[in-house]
C-alpha cells in the first residue's frame, strides 16, 4: 500500500507451506497470482532427523579440503559426531 492508500500487491500464504504475490493494477484489476516461495519436500528419513531438510542435514558434513582450513577444535572433528554421520549414511 502506498502513502495514498492504494494497494499495489497482495501477499498471501503460510510460513510453513507457501507464499504467493499478486499485482493489483491502478484500476483495481488483479493479475495472476504467482508463487514466490514453496516449502521443500522433506526427505524420507527426516522424522528421525528432527524434521530437518536435506540442506540442514548436510551442514555438519566434512568436505574434502577442510582439514587444515577449519580449526582442530571444530565440533565436526569430534569422534561421536563422525561416528553418528557414519551410521547415518551407511546404516539408514
Amino acid at each position: 500500500m502506498d502513502k495514498d492508500g492504494n494497494v499495489h500487491f497482495l501477499v498471501r500464504g503460510n510460513w510453513n507451506d507457501s507464499i504467493s504475490i499478486q499485482k493489483v493494477n491502478p484500476d483495481g484489476k488483479k493479475e495472476a497470482e504467482k508463487v514466490i516461495w514453496k516449502k521443500f519436500t522433506l526427505p524420507p528419513n527426516s522424522k528421525e532427523q528432527y524434521h530437518f531438510t536435506t540442506f540442514t542435514m548436510t551442514l555438519n558434513e566434512i568436505e574434502p579440503g577442510m582439514k587444515g582450513v577449519i580449526a582442530p577444535t571444530d565440533c565436526r572433528w569430534r569422534n561421536d559426531q563422525v561416528f553418528f554421520l557414519f551410521l547415518f549414511f551407511f546404516f539408514p
